[in-house]
């Protein structure tokens, strides 16, 4: 029997959630949670997208309808930290943390070849945590306020890589299969060295060019002082 996930950008609708540099948390959890869907469509699996009510309580409601095996709900940081942290309901059961462990640690290979701390694995009372009757795990995934992770989260690339690995963390926390072994969709994770690269290379060409120009400008303020 296939698993039923059900995913839960957040925020969304009259809602942005955290909004700094020029960015809004809403749209990031879609962009991350349309794209961990989509990688999804080759297991085994029964993909759901929570609707996007600004009542959490539906939110929870929704995926305790569809019987989910995993309720995961996405969220970008605000607040002047730095990193990524994941989180589960306080009272939650053995199954629920390992499953939080596995994802977690999915993300933060990621997350560590942009040098971005680990947060940890924490537990709190969020309301969508509570009223899920599944195991179901949040991600926090950077902060929107801080100018370097930002950066990061501006990059399509990058979030097509961090939404890469959250499907992977969920593959292998729940031991999903492939739907046909002749399937040519690329497994989650394939890439994501290749992907953590070309992000690298960009951003220190970036730097580099910002470096060049700022040198022309003093070239030009010394020749109009000679």
């Amino acid at each position: 029997m296939s698993k039923i996930i059900c995913i839960d950008a957040g925020h969304g609708g009259r809602d942005p959630g955290a909004v700094g540099n020029g960015l809004k948390e809403a749209d990031l959890t879609s962009c991350i949670a349309q794209g961990v869907a989509q990688r999804l469509e080759a297991y085994a699996c029964e993909v759901h997208m929570v609707p996007r009510t600004e009542d959490l309580a539906e939110r929870a409601a929704y995926a305790n309808s569809h019987r989910a095996n995993l309720f995961l709900s996405i969220h970008v940081n605000a607040g002047g930290g730095t990193g990524f942290e994941s989180y589960t309901y306080l009272t939650t059961g053995v199954e629920t943390k390992e499953t939080q462990t596995v994802i977690h640690n999915a993300v933060m290979g990621y997350m560590q070849k942009f040098n971005m701390p680990d947060r940890g694995q924490k537990a709190t009372n969020f309301q969508v945590l509570r009223e899920t009757a599944m195991p179901a795990v949040l991600l926090e995934c950077l902060f929107i306020d801080r100018q370097e992770d930002a950066k990061l989260l501006k990059s399509p690339v990058f979030l097509d890589g961090l939404a890469n690995e959250v499907a992977y963390g969920v593959v292998q926390a729940l031991g999903l299969q492939k739907v046909s072994v002749d399937d040519p969709k690329p497994d989650p994770c394939a890439n994501c060295q290749r992907i953590s690269d070309l992000i690298i290379e960009n951003t220190k060409l970036h730097d580099e060019n910002m470096r060049t120009k700022q040198l022309i400008k003093e070239v030009k303020i010394l020749l109009n002082n000679i």
